[in-house]
């Protein structure tokens, strides 16, 4: 294997780290959609013990899908680093090229604090927003709605 080969070999791999990644993540949002679907359908079911098993049941599947994307991050860095020696060992010319091109880097400011806007971190949020959404329904059962025993549609209704 030459060089250009084992350098295009380090892309192929973070494709498809970066794809495996992705699909995981979608398939938790598709189960937590589903979840939601289901659970609006069925407002009457809905009491305090359904939703705190559906909030376990959507912090669990999240939390992996999170722990999933930043497993991941330190593989496509490795692998960015190889491709990076690669460069600069065996083609300078183009490693010069490479590294004189602007590389953008989005930032978005939360409470007054830069964090990176990649994509990773955009799944990443996505996941802890369903997690705070999950959580919401048990909250709204503890604090706002008195009547835990009744279903949510009783309390909508009224």
């Amino acid at each position: 294997m030459d060089e250009n080969q084992y350098h295009q070999l380090q892309y192929d791999r973070i494709d498809k780290l970066e794809t495996k990644r992705e699909n995981f993540s979608n398939y938790v949002l598709t189960i937590s959609s589903a979840i939601f679907v289901l659970g609006a359908s069925n407002l009457e079911k809905i009491n305090l013990t359904v939703s705190f098993v559906t909030f376990a049941f959507g912090l669990c599947i999240n939390i992996i899908g999170i722990l999933f994307i930043k497993s991941t991050m330190p593989f496509i860095k490795m692998h960015q680093q190889r491709a990076r020696k690669i460069r600069q060992e065996y083609d300078e010319r183009f490693c010069e090229i490479n590294e004189s091109v602007f590389k953008p880097n989005p930032q978005i400011k939360i409470f007054k604090k830069s964090h990176p806007f990649n994509r990773h971190n955009i799944y990443i949020l996505l996941h802890w927003v369903i997690i705070f959404f999950f959580a919401f329904i048990p909250i709204y059962f503890c604090f706002a709605h008195h009547e835990m025993d009744k279903p949510l549609v009783d309390v909508l209704v009224k």
